[in-house]
Protein backbone atom coordinates (compact mmCIF):
# COMPACT_ATOMS: atom_id res chain seq x y z
CA UNK A 1 0.00 0.00 0.00
CA UNK A 2 2.94 2.36 -0.02
CA UNK A 3 3.95 3.02 -3.83
CA UNK A 4 7.74 3.54 -4.36
CA UNK A 5 9.26 6.74 -5.10
CA UNK A 6 11.42 7.83 -8.04
CA UNK A 7 14.55 9.39 -8.66
CA UNK A 8 14.93 11.48 -12.06
CA UNK A 9 16.90 13.82 -13.19
CA UNK A 10 19.02 14.17 -9.50
CA UNK A 11 15.12 15.01 -7.84
CA UNK A 12 13.59 12.11 -5.63
CA UNK A 13 9.90 12.17 -6.03
CA UNK A 14 7.52 10.50 -3.71
CA UNK A 15 3.78 10.65 -3.95
CA UNK A 16 0.74 9.65 -0.82
CA UNK A 17 -2.61 9.64 -0.46
CA UNK A 18 -4.85 12.55 -1.00
CA UNK A 19 -1.99 13.85 -3.81
CA UNK A 20 0.70 15.28 -1.76
CA UNK A 21 3.44 15.67 -4.03
CA UNK A 22 7.16 15.94 -2.46
CA UNK A 23 10.25 16.29 -3.78
CA UNK A 24 14.07 16.23 -2.26
CA UNK A 25 17.44 16.60 -2.11
CA UNK A 26 18.70 12.54 -2.82
CA UNK A 27 21.56 13.85 -1.09
CA UNK A 28 20.55 15.69 1.53
CA UNK A 29 16.83 14.69 2.29
CA UNK A 30 16.26 18.35 2.17
CA UNK A 31 12.61 19.40 0.97
CA UNK A 32 12.54 21.15 -2.54
CA UNK A 33 8.82 21.26 -1.97
CA UNK A 34 5.69 19.35 -0.64
CA UNK A 35 2.18 20.62 -1.88
CA UNK A 36 -1.17 18.53 -2.74
CA UNK A 37 -1.51 18.37 -6.45
CA UNK A 38 -5.04 20.06 -7.43
CA UNK A 39 -7.34 17.85 -8.87
CA UNK A 40 -5.71 14.58 -7.61
CA UNK A 41 -7.22 13.75 -4.56
CA UNK A 42 -7.51 9.85 -4.12
CA UNK A 43 -5.31 6.74 -2.87
CA UNK A 44 -2.25 6.06 -4.63
CA UNK A 45 -0.96 2.60 -4.94
CA UNK A 46 1.04 2.63 -7.98
CA UNK A 47 4.62 4.15 -7.78
CA UNK A 48 5.44 7.15 -9.78
CA UNK A 49 6.85 6.79 -13.20
CA UNK A 50 9.30 9.64 -15.01
CA UNK A 51 10.11 9.97 -18.62
CA UNK A 52 10.57 12.80 -21.01
CA UNK A 53 11.39 15.61 -18.15
CA UNK A 54 7.88 14.38 -16.43
CA UNK A 55 6.90 12.80 -13.79
CA UNK A 56 3.80 10.48 -14.19
CA UNK A 57 1.58 9.77 -10.74
CA UNK A 58 -1.89 7.36 -10.91
CA UNK A 59 -4.38 7.11 -8.60
CA UNK A 60 -6.52 4.29 -7.52
CA UNK A 61 -9.66 6.11 -9.50
CA UNK A 62 -7.96 6.12 -12.25
CA UNK A 63 -6.89 9.92 -12.36
CA UNK A 64 -3.09 10.30 -14.35
CA UNK A 65 -1.46 14.00 -13.10
CA UNK A 66 1.83 14.90 -14.83
CA UNK A 67 4.14 17.02 -13.27
CA UNK A 68 6.88 18.82 -14.78
CA UNK A 69 10.28 17.30 -13.58
CA UNK A 70 11.78 19.92 -11.59
CA UNK A 71 12.61 20.50 -7.63
CA UNK A 72 9.72 23.13 -7.74
CA UNK A 73 7.26 20.82 -10.04
CA UNK A 74 4.11 21.83 -11.37
CA UNK A 75 0.91 20.47 -12.49
CA UNK A 76 1.04 20.11 -16.18
CA UNK A 77 -1.86 17.97 -16.65
CA UNK A 78 -4.71 15.89 -14.70
CA UNK A 79 -6.41 13.28 -16.61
Amino acid sequence: YVPAPVLYDGVFYMVRDGGIVTSLDPDTGKAYKQGRAPNAAGQYLASAVAADGKVYLSSEEGKVTVLKAAPQWEVLATN
